[in-house]
């Protein structure tokens, strides 16, 4: 694999999303003669084309370069035309002719020239779901942490002060104070402290790895 593809591949990781264009306008055309070749239409064609850098932008953390990206990006396309003529329902004897075809047939056509544009378009649509997703994911750990919070506060309060509040509104000769559970009260800080530590240490890796 080229060093320097890898190196474009790790900055697309660490979130420069933008630089995936270099590989549809690079292979662009290579994935879709192999596309053509296969489901014997342009329109079809196009369409997966679009579907296999979808798929490998989408699993791009899974390549671990022990072959080139070309290779890996021919072995989706070739399994994305597969897949599109299965559930086309064609029969063995077509799945045969369009495999001839991609063994000794030239492409008849090409791409249109604003494909990569296009192409682009899906991929910041398929990040900005992601990021979508993801920030749901930390609005609900957020609203579980603060019940927890919530929770552990009025646990607390009813361990340490409970039975003089009960007290507070019970009417007696003669209110007498009482010491504070003090080890019950620490016990919970022992228990409640560590878990916020870990919360907070997640969401700061959250933040950073969006805005990296």
């Amino acid at each position: 694999m080229k060093s320097d593809e890898r190196h474009i591949i790790q900055r697309i990781l660490q979130g420069e999303t933008a630089l995936y264009e270099y590989f549809i306008h690079t292979y662009s055309q290579q994935v879709f003669a192999l596309t053509v070749r296969i489901v014997s239409n342009q329109e079809d064609a196009e369409e997966l084309t679009q579907d296999t850098f979808l798929k490998a932008f989408q699993h791009l953390s899974a390549f671990k370069g022990n072959c080139s990206f070309s290779t890996w990006i021919y072995s989706i396309a070739y399994n994305t035309a597969i897949s599109s003529l299965r559930k086309k329902s064609m029969n063995e004897e077509l799945k045969d002719k369009g495999l001839r075809k991609a063994a000794r047939k030239q492409p008849e056509f090409r791409l249109p020239s604003n494909f990569t544009y296009r192409t682009m378009l899906k991929v910041e649509e398929a990040v900005h779901l992601r990021e979508k997703k993801t920030e749901r994911k930390t609005l609900f750990a957020t609203i579980l942490a603060a019940l927890f919070l919530i929770g552990c506060s009025a646990t607390g309060l009813f361990l340490c002060f409970g039975e003089n509040i009960r007290r507070a509104f019970t009417p007696t000769p003669l209110l007498q104070m009482e010491e504070i559970q003090t080890p019950s009260f620490y016990a919970l800080l022992i228990i409640t402290i560590p878990f916020f530590m870990l919360f907070d240490r997640w969401m700061r890796r959250q933040y950073f790895k969006r805005h990296s």
